[in-house]
């Protein structure tokens, strides 16, 4: 996941928690369980895995420019997202158009 940049990452993470989230449900749970990290090794890398995955088919597929507008401007906007939602609801549309979700 090294080659996804923060920013990325950033714009990413409402695509993530859907496409993602029986990976992360299950990190967190094993988290919750266990005191021992190294426990919940096998967890977190599919949770990576899953996450490096749906970044490539997103960035293949047609909403890769809805994407990068999003992205950019979470970029541009330091994080508040609230003043990109227009943004971040046209790439879930086109996410969900184009079963990226």
């Amino acid at each position: 996941m090294s080659s996804i940049s923060s920013d990325s990452l950033w714009a990413f993470v409402k695509i993530s928690r859907v496409t993602c989230s029986d990976q992360n449900l299950s990190f967190l749970k094993c988290k919750n369980e266990s005191e021992d990290p190294s426990s919940c090794l096998s967890q977190g890398s599919a949770v990576t895995n899953c996450y490096d995955r749906k970044y490539a088919e997103l960035i293949a597929s047609p909403c890769a420019p809805a994407f990068s507008a999003y992205e950019k401007c979470v970029t541009d906007k330091r994080g508040i997202y609230r003043e990109c939602r227009d943004l971040q609801d046209k790439l879930m549309e086109c996410a969900k158009e184009n079963k990226v979700l």
